[in-house]
């Protein structure tokens, strides 16, 4: 039996979310607003009963986010309104398998015009089918976030293995040596202005500060044209060197590992190449990113309040505790296991988001339940009479 085709504009509304500034808003609320990234804060109303599906119409168009009760959609983004009898949580799923943030980017305007999406193709399952295919997907997808949440918690062993060696850097009840960041490096820089050609197809790789995150370098990193002569010895990463967000979300810091391309840093990243004989790598970066409040250690040391920046006279004047170099060592290659377990991890996850996105393919094209299907096509024909005829009245 074969699924009802229309369009998605037949079966919802994407209707506009209300403004809530921020001064507006209550925080003692429990009802969650929502942004287009996402809840945004608490407010004491709510204006749409739950459950409910927001898609972002401004900032992170497309993006689709599920809310388990009442919430307040502000105006950058869109809340579903079913235009009949239709599961929720399976529009929720359908709004996800059509990848809405590609009718944004298309149009080079920063964002989505719900008359795009409304012209989109879909085909229309029965209800009961829907429920059906909301239980497999549900499970699915719980399975998906246990992958990605033990990649989050082996993130969370680095600094709870650096405290429990040497203890709490803002006290230093060990009472280890200090010295400054600047005798501890033999090369301190950052990159050029104007040089980096975002040509996607360079024979080099650049690592900007979106790019550093978790401790760790993106493997996702954009092609450029890199530079020669001295700036280019300048500016080129080498195996064991630390790189550190200077301006932006400033004192991230990662340890660069062996690359099968050449590396150069972005103006807005420091380059920092230390005295091995002194201190390791992969202790300053656990150091630096340790949380001081809401910021990493090196956070403090920034300028600025409305446009943060981290220079390279406060770089060279940070002092760093210094404990034992074979302490270092030792924690460098739990490091070292860490990094491995958490790349293990990472394959097996790309793998799984591999299958998801199959499986959502196959749930919303009809060979998910296909078997099913076969099993109840008495009632489900009674069910597509009926929606038939309610397209028709539409």
């Amino acid at each position: 039996m074969e699924w009802l085709r229309c369009r998605l504009g037949d079966i919802i509304l994407l209707e506009y979310g209300k403004p809530l500034p921020a001064r507006d808003r209550d925080s003692s609320g429990s009802f969650e607003v929502a942004g287009s990234n996402g809840p945004d804060g608490k407010h004491t109303k709510a204006i749409v009963k739950a459950p409910g599906v927001v898609v972002g119409r401004k900032g992170s168009a497309g993006k689709v986010w599920w809310y388990e009760k009442s919430f307040w959609p502000i105006d950058t983004t869109y809340y579903v309104v079913p235009r009949r009898a239709l599961d929720i949580r399976w529009a929720y799923y359908l709004l996800t398998a059509l990848h809405l943030e590609r009718l944004a980017s298309a149009t080079g305007v920063p964002g989505l015009n719900r008359n795009d999406a409304y012209r989109l193709e879909v085909r229309l399952p029965p209800l009961s089918e829907q429920r059906h295919i909301v239980e497999i997907l549900d499970q699915a997808n719980r399975l998906r976030r246990l992958r990605a949440d033990a990649d989050a918690k082996t993130a969370r062993i680095i600094p709870a293995l650096f405290i429990k060696l040497f203890g709490d850097p803002s006290a230093n009840r060990m009472r280890w040596p200090t010295s400054q960041l600047g005798d501890l490096a033999q090369h301190m820089t950052s990159g050029s202005r104007g040089w980096a050609k975002y040509t996607g197809r360079g024979p080099a790789l650049f690592v900007r500060t979106q790019d550093i995150a978790d401790g760790e370098v993106s493997a996702h990193l954009l092609s450029i044209d890199p530079p020669d002569g001295a700036e280019a010895d300048r500016t080129r990463l080498l195996e064991g060197d630390v790189v550190v967000t200077i301006t932006g979300v400033v004192g991230k810091a990662a340890v660069v590992r062996e690359s099968s391309k050449d590396l150069f840093v972005s103006q807005h990243v420091a380059l920092i190449r230390l005295h091995r004989d002194l201190i390791s790598p992969e202790y300053f970066a656990a150091y630096a990113n340790l949380p001081l409040g809401d910021v990493p250690v090196l956070a403090r040391f920034q300028y600025g309040q409305t446009k943060p920046g981290l220079g390279f006279r406060e770089l060279r004047t940070a002092r760093v505790p210094l404990p034992p170099l074979d302490l270092q060592k030792a924690f460098a290659e739990g490091v070292s296991a860490v990094s491995r377990l958490r790349d293990s991890i990472r394959v097996s996850q790309h793998d799984f988001e591999s299958l998801w996105d199959r499986v959502l393919h196959e749930a919303f094209h009809g060979s998910l339940t296909a078997s099913w299907r076969e099993a109840h096509v008495k009632e489900l024909h009674q069910e597509t009479q009926q929606v038939m005829a309610e397209l028709a009245e539409a």
